[in-house]
């Protein structure tokens, strides 16, 4: 049912042709919004998936470098921590564009 037929239906008559083209452009402008919105939240998805990829695959490295000595840990730890830093620093940047 399109937006003029749900107008009639609700108020039993016709939006003049100004008001009319106004209602329509608000429409497609909150359709084209909405699709926007859509492309940024799967972008930031497909973001963040990649991030904990990432964070996981340089965890199970630092796992491997360090072969049970402490000392090689508590340094590959803070180096892994850092990264894990920017990323969310990335990932909070990112997404401040949404407005949500």
């Amino acid at each position: 049912m399109s937006s003029m037929e749900l107008h009639r239906q609700g108020s039993g008559q016709r939006l003049p042709v100004r008001e009319q083209k106004q209602h329509n452009n608000a429409v497609a402008r909150v359709v084209a919004d909405t699709k926007l919105t859509a492309v940024k939240v799967d972008a930031e998805a497909a973001l963040t998936g990649r991030m904990m990829e990432r964070a996981v695959d340089i965890d199970d490295y630092r796992h491997a470098l360090v072969g049970g000595d402490e000392t090689k840990n508590a340094i590959l730890t803070r180096l892994e921590m850092t990264f894990i830093g920017k990323v969310e620093r990335i990932q909070r940047n990112f997404g401040s564009e949404f407005g949500l």
